[in-house]
């Protein structure tokens, strides 16, 4: 079997990615963001730097009983616990949620702030306040209501919030 795909399968390990996990650390962790917390703190609100210093709390106590503790199994990640300790599919299965839990999570903080320009926009367009776009908590029945505003006609003509944005599409 080729290396590559003995690596994909866990029975051997890449040299460079026993150093992967720990620079991603230091990349997240660099001392010029912790240089920046008090002044953004300073400029904000205390909050930020107290939860930016309970991660460096976190920070330690990984380093002091996680990284030994695998050290000590003779393993270079939690995958490889999960691979020992179950089997190599559950590594896998393990990684592969990790990645879609991070992917899912940018995109989902990528995509939410278009949508929601959008959203109030097209309430806009029906003469309804933005603020309409809160009834989404309400379980169930909120996102019913919105898609419903979103599908009625725009209103004909200039409205509260501003001209009609089809209107230079029907003069032309």
């Amino acid at each position: 079997m080729p290396s590559a795909l003995r690596f994909a399968f866990g029975s051997t390990v890449c040299p460079a990615a026993r150093d992967m996990p720990r620079a991603r650390q230091a990349a997240n962790t660099s001392s010029i963001s912790y240089i920046a917390i008090p002044a953004k703190a300073f400029e904000t609100n205390w909050q930020y730097l107290t939860n930016n210093l309970v991660a460096v709390l976190g920070l330690m106590f990984v380093a002091v009983w996680i990284v030994p503790l695998l050290r000590r199994l003779d393993l270079m990640s939690v995958f490889s616990y999960l691979e020992t300790r179950f089997h190599p599919a559950i590594r896998m299965l393990a990684s592969g949620l990790f990645m879609l839990t991070q992917l899912g999570s940018r995109m989902s903080v990528i995509l939410f702030l278009p949508s929601l320009a959008m959203g109030v926009r097209r309430l806009h367009d029906t003469d309804r306040s933005g603020w309409w776009w809160l009834i989404v908590f309400i379980p169930f029945v909120g996102i019913i209501v919105l898609i419903v505003f979103w599908c009625f006609e725009g209103t004909r003509g200039p409205n509260r919030f501003g001209p009609d944005p089809l209107g230079a599409l029907a003069a032309a």
